[in-house]
């Protein structure tokens, strides 16, 4: 009898082994398959994370490129559903699973889940770096220029109406002094093309009002080439002369 409940317990080991190999086989088919071809074949570089961003680190330098904030909300995403997962199979035992090679194959699952967190923690660290490192003097100089961009749209607004209503007055002052239209276009300046540059620069304004938006949200990267065609494109200038 303890024959046969010796076999039974080997082949519950066995299926079971069996079954944490499919699953181990699977959970990397799924993975492979979310990797860049493109990336993985360029030379003097390494995939080291591939969910769902892949970050490329340079195997000589050692450094991380610019994480981006996708890239730091997908590591904070990552910790939050892996954490979990390696603190819940870390306190499985041996006992719970009856079987020693199980319990082998799960610690070693966790261990190479625990990677996948390595990574989301580096590029946790160096999106603080970048932060801590962040120019300064160009997010102060873009705010004080941002704050002022309303005010100047708003004063060509005012002087486009200004010289409409004035022109409309002097028509019909002329049109009540008996002048004819000829007469009037001869006398009274047409405020169109004024009107019209206004119309432009103010185009423009808020154009650089998106720039500078776009350059005070790109954090922890504040890339300076997003203020290019702005009032601060003097430090983009800067930047490359460095």
């Amino acid at each position: 009898m303890s024959g046969i409940r010796g076999l039974a317990k080997k082949l519950i080991c066995l299926i079971s082994m069996m079954i944490n190999e499919f699953f181990a086989a699977f959970i990397n088919k799924l993975l492979m398959a979310q990797l860049k071809p493109e990336n993985a074949t360029k030379p003097g570089k390494k995939l080291i994370y591939d969910k769902p961003k892949l970050f490329i680190f340079n195997q000589r330098e050692k450094t991380m490129t610019k994480v981006t904030m996708t890239d730091l909300k997908n590591a904070h995403q990552s910790k939050q559903q892996l954490v979990p997962a390696i603190d819940a199979l870390q306190r499985i035992t041996t006992e719970a699973v009856g079987c020693v090679e199980d319990h082998e194959r799960i610690t070693s699952f966790s261990i190479w889940l625990q990677r996948f967190a390595s990574k989301a923690d580096d590029v946790i660290a160096q999106a603080n770096l970048q932060y801590k490192n962040r120019p300064q003097n160009i997010i102060q100089a873009a705010n004080t220029r941002l704050h002022k961009i309303p005010d100047e749209i708003l004063l060509r607004q005012k002087k486009s109406q200004f010289a409409t209503e004035a022109y409309e007055a002097q028509v019909f002052d002329l049109k009540h002094k008996g002048f004819n239209s000829g007469q009037i276009a001869k006398i009274v300046d047409d405020p169109g093309s004024e009107i019209e540059r206004n119309r432009n620069e103010i185009i423009e304004l808020n154009n650089e009002q998106e720039h500078i938006l776009a350059f005070l949200a790109d954090v922890p990267v504040f890339d300076i080439g997003l203020l290019k065609g702005t009032a601060l494109e003097t430090f983009l200038l800067q930047s490359t002369t460095e």
